[in-house]
């Protein structure tokens, strides 16, 4: 069967050297913080918000990521 996320995943990383900034006005929403974890591969997320206060966010709420990919999105 063909791997179509990995293909994109690949496309997408050769083609962007330089990965664009995202910023996420709505940083307190533990969907928004998950969101922002998964596309640390393809873009930088900034949040406009206090680091502290979005990692308790993720600690009360997002005990089902990895805690390597939280640690690097931060």
């Amino acid at each position: 069967m063909y791997d179509i996320e990995g293909s994109f995943d690949r496309q997408i990383l050769a083609l962007a050297k330089d990965r664009p900034t995202v910023i996420f006005t709505e940083a307190y929403d533990p969907r928004v913080v998950e969101g922002a974890c998964h596309l640390t591969r393809f873009a930088r997320p900034v949040s406009l918000a206090r680091e502290e206060e979005v990692r308790k966010v993720a600690a009360e709420s997002l005990g089902h990521l990895d805690p390597n990919r939280l640690e690097f999105a931060f």
